[in-house]
């Protein structure tokens, strides 16, 4: 089957069907009232005329290949999409099935044909509003964002390297692209329930006290209920949830193990520990590419997953990513 302009040609409607026959000399034999009128010709007028006729320049191309397929036999039916002209030289997007049979005057082609022209405008127009909400969503998870990193410089500028890892792991294991955007997004807002975390607990250059640090714990059971307050194409409030558990059950704040944790999780939370150690925070300074792949790898299989791991020091050795900043 030929696809057309995205269009699948299963959309075929028995009841909106019309029924047209021609010869290999490509001149209609017969065509129902419908059919014609389909065409705005009135009925009868288009019998023995070339079919040709109704057939956008652009399309004829494909269209006879299908028709020589046929009469050859190579092709017991053909089901696919055209522009067809009508007698007023507007275009409509006709869908058809079509076979051949051997009558006593030879062999003609027999074709059921439909006009998709207006449900292929409405499918168009639904992918339009979806592409404008999508862009919406968007806009709200990049002011978001960007509400995190003015508030704190730190959080702000390590979501989104987080989210441009986890992209490049998800790709590293062949995950689709809706899914890696997907991660890119999630990780841009993975630590968004800091903004509740006061900024002299964030940006304090010495180590935290055990009470101060049950706060900044806080933050991913807030995040959840920020981003799970918005209705998002992306599972962002799990993984703002999730992104502190660990696989052997010793994180936070739910303590949950294994494929409990979701996998966009398990990315990030890998992502997560390699740019907050390669990075430089008030408390101290970067540690190195080299100790972040260490800790990740000493701990593949216990804390973290070993796939996802193996994904994201395998992106670094191999120079398929580096952050922005060179690391």
């Amino acid at each position: 089957m030929d696809k057309y302009d995205g269009h699948s040609s299963e959309l075929l409607d028995l009841s909106r069907q019309y029924l047209c026959t021609y010869g290999e000399d490509l001149r209609f034999i017969e065509t129902e009232p419908g059919f014609n009128k389909m065409l705005g010709y009135d009925p009868g007028e288009l019998n023995g005329q070339p079919i040709k006729i109704m057939i956008a320049p652009e399309d004829w191309t494909r269209v006879i290949e299908h028709i020589h397929l046929r009469f050859s036999g190579k092709e017991p039916y053909s089901h696919y999409l055209f522009k067809a002209r009508r007698k007023d030289d507007s275009l409509i997007q006709i869908s058809t099935v079509s076979t051949v049979i051997s009558i006593d005057s030879g062999r003609i082609s027999v074709a059921a044909c439909e006009d998709l022209t207006t449900r292929i405008k409405e499918s168009n127009s639904l992918h339009e509003k979806h592409l404008e909400l999508r862009a919406m969503v968007l806009s709200a998870i990049q002011a978001l964002s960007l509400m995190s990193s003015i508030r704190d410089p730190y959080t702000g500028g390590h979501e989104n390297r987080v989210g441009m890892l986890a992209a490049a792991i998800g790709r590293k294991l062949g995950l689709g692209v809706d899914r890696c955007e997907s991660l890119q997004i999630c990780g841009s807002v993975h630590d968004i329930g800091k903004v509740a975390v006061p900024v002299e607990i964030l940006a304090k250059p010495g180590k935290l006290s055990p009470p101060e640090f049950e706060i900044v714990k806080t933050h991913t059971s807030l995040g959840y209920r920020i981003l799970n307050g918005i209705h998002l194409p992306f599972p962002a409030a799990t993984v703002a949830h999730q992104h502190h558990e660990r696989l052997d059950g010793s994180g936070y704040p739910l303590g949950i193990s294994g494929e409990q944790i979701t996998l966009e999780s398990r990315i990030i939370m890998v992502a997560d520990v390699v740019e907050a150690m390669t990075s430089h925070r008030p408390y101290r300074p970067g540690l190195g590419l080299e100790v972040a792949l260490a800790e990740i790898a000493k701990n593949a299989g216990k804390y973290f997953d070993i796939k996802i791991t193996d994904a994201c020091i395998a992106l670094f050795r191999e120079n398929e990513f580096t952050f922005p900043d060179g690391n």
